[in-house]
Protein backbone atom coordinates (compact mmCIF):
# COMPACT_ATOMS: atom_id res chain seq x y z
CA UNK A 1 0.00 0.00 0.00
CA UNK A 2 1.24 2.92 -1.00
CA UNK A 3 -0.07 6.63 0.05
CA UNK A 4 0.63 10.08 0.27
CA UNK A 5 1.30 9.67 3.67
CA UNK A 6 3.78 7.02 3.59
CA UNK A 7 5.66 8.73 0.72
CA UNK A 8 5.92 12.35 2.16
CA UNK A 9 5.57 14.43 5.06
CA UNK A 10 2.08 16.45 6.18
CA UNK A 11 3.42 19.71 5.34
CA UNK A 12 5.56 18.28 2.26
CA UNK A 13 2.21 17.08 0.02
CA UNK A 14 1.87 19.44 -2.11
CA UNK A 15 5.18 21.30 -1.97
CA UNK A 16 6.58 18.81 -4.65
CA UNK A 17 4.10 20.04 -7.15
CA UNK A 18 4.17 23.09 -9.15
CA UNK A 19 1.19 25.26 -9.34
CA UNK A 20 -0.36 27.46 -11.89
CA UNK A 21 -2.95 29.93 -11.73
CA UNK A 22 -5.82 29.37 -13.64
CA UNK A 23 -8.04 31.99 -12.98
CA UNK A 24 -8.52 34.41 -9.83
CA UNK A 25 -9.56 31.73 -7.10
CA UNK A 26 -7.96 28.45 -8.40
CA UNK A 27 -4.43 26.99 -9.04
CA UNK A 28 -3.67 23.92 -10.82
CA UNK A 29 -0.79 20.87 -10.31
CA UNK A 30 0.05 18.06 -11.59
CA UNK A 31 1.03 14.91 -9.65
CA UNK A 32 3.96 12.85 -10.41
CA UNK A 33 1.87 10.20 -10.97
CA UNK A 34 0.35 11.69 -13.53
CA UNK A 35 -3.03 13.27 -12.49
CA UNK A 36 -3.78 16.72 -12.38
CA UNK A 37 -5.71 18.32 -9.06
CA UNK A 38 -7.03 21.67 -8.95
CA UNK A 39 -7.60 23.57 -5.65
CA UNK A 40 -8.53 26.89 -4.53
CA UNK A 41 -6.17 29.76 -3.17
CA UNK A 42 -7.79 30.25 -0.52
CA UNK A 43 -6.44 28.09 2.24
CA UNK A 44 -8.86 28.96 4.76
CA UNK A 45 -11.67 26.57 2.73
CA UNK A 46 -12.55 23.36 4.14
CA UNK A 47 -12.14 20.27 2.17
CA UNK A 48 -12.28 16.45 2.99
CA UNK A 49 -9.58 14.97 1.46
CA UNK A 50 -9.63 11.58 -0.29
CA UNK A 51 -7.85 9.46 1.55
CA UNK A 52 -7.55 9.21 5.37
CA UNK A 53 -3.98 10.78 6.87
CA UNK A 54 -3.91 8.31 9.26
CA UNK A 55 -4.86 4.86 7.29
CA UNK A 56 -4.68 6.06 4.39
CA UNK A 57 -8.18 4.53 2.97
CA UNK A 58 -10.22 5.98 0.53
CA UNK A 59 -12.84 8.60 2.48
CA UNK A 60 -16.04 6.84 1.53
CA UNK A 61 -19.07 7.95 3.47
CA UNK A 62 -20.85 10.66 5.17
CA UNK A 63 -19.45 9.27 8.95
CA UNK A 64 -15.79 9.74 7.28
CA UNK A 65 -16.65 13.26 6.88
CA UNK A 66 -18.36 14.03 9.73
CA UNK A 67 -14.87 12.42 11.70
CA UNK A 68 -12.79 14.04 9.83
CA UNK A 69 -14.26 17.61 10.48
CA UNK A 70 -13.80 16.62 13.95
CA UNK A 71 -10.83 14.54 14.31
CA UNK A 72 -8.68 14.81 10.83
CA UNK A 73 -9.38 10.92 10.20
CA UNK A 74 -11.94 8.68 8.75
CA UNK A 75 -14.66 7.09 11.11
CA UNK A 76 -12.91 4.05 11.31
CA UNK A 77 -9.12 5.96 13.17
CA UNK A 78 -12.10 7.73 14.53
CA UNK A 79 -13.48 5.14 16.41
CA UNK A 80 -9.87 2.85 16.89
CA UNK A 81 -7.83 5.48 18.17
CA UNK A 82 -9.23 9.89 18.52
CA UNK A 83 -11.60 9.01 21.05
CA UNK A 84 -10.52 6.74 22.71
CA UNK A 85 -7.37 8.60 23.39
CA UNK A 86 -9.24 11.96 22.99
CA UNK A 87 -7.34 14.21 25.13
CA UNK A 88 -3.94 13.05 23.64
CA UNK A 89 -5.46 13.09 19.99
CA UNK A 90 -6.22 16.57 20.50
CA UNK A 91 -2.31 17.22 21.09
CA UNK A 92 -1.42 15.73 18.48
CA UNK A 93 -0.82 12.24 19.05
CA UNK A 94 -1.29 9.80 15.96
CA UNK A 95 -0.40 6.08 16.01
CA UNK A 96 2.80 4.40 14.84
CA UNK A 97 2.77 2.96 11.19
CA UNK A 98 3.27 -0.47 13.13
CA UNK A 99 -0.23 0.05 14.87
CA UNK A 100 -1.71 0.63 11.92
CA UNK A 101 -0.78 -2.23 10.07
CA UNK A 102 -2.32 -4.10 12.56
CA UNK A 103 -5.38 -2.29 12.50
CA UNK A 104 -5.36 -3.05 8.76
CA UNK A 105 -4.95 -6.61 9.49
CA UNK A 106 -7.88 -6.84 11.61
CA UNK A 107 -10.29 -4.81 9.08
CA UNK A 108 -9.40 -6.85 6.08
CA UNK A 109 -10.31 -9.97 7.94
CA UNK A 110 -13.76 -7.95 8.59
CA UNK A 111 -16.92 -9.34 6.14
CA UNK A 112 -17.71 -6.81 4.09
CA UNK A 113 -21.55 -8.22 3.46
CA UNK A 114 -23.87 -9.87 5.73
CA UNK A 115 -26.10 -13.01 4.34
CA UNK A 116 -29.32 -13.04 6.19
CA UNK A 117 -31.92 -15.90 5.79
CA UNK A 118 -35.50 -15.39 5.91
Amino acid sequence: MICLRATLGSSERHKSISWRSIGDDKVVGEHARGFVIVKPTNDAIDYIPLECPVCCRLVKSQLDTFAFQDYDCCNECMLTWAQARREQWLDGWRPSSKMVKEELRKRSRLPTYQVGSE
